[in-house]
């Protein structure tokens, strides 16, 4: 996902927090939710799981942009 600005950042944080799950309630990760948001998505990337996700994330993007 490319940054356009404040509004990209917000969907791309979005995004990175439904990536993550229910695996940002377990415990021990309290700590700092972004990071483990950002090695959940690392970690992800190049699977299936991952690129299903990300062409779901754009479609909802494509089509709250075009009423």
């Amino acid at each position: 996902m490319q940054d356009a600005g404040p509004e990209s950042s917000q969907n791309a944080a979005s995004f990175l927090r439904r990536l993550a799950g229910p695996s940002i309630m377990k415990a021990g990760l309290a700590k700092d939710q972004t990071e483990i948001n950002r090695v959940i998505a690392e970690a992800s990337k190049g699977s299936k799981f991952y690129e299903v996700r990300e062409s779901r994330e754009l479609w909802q993007v494509i089509l709250i942009s075009f009423p």
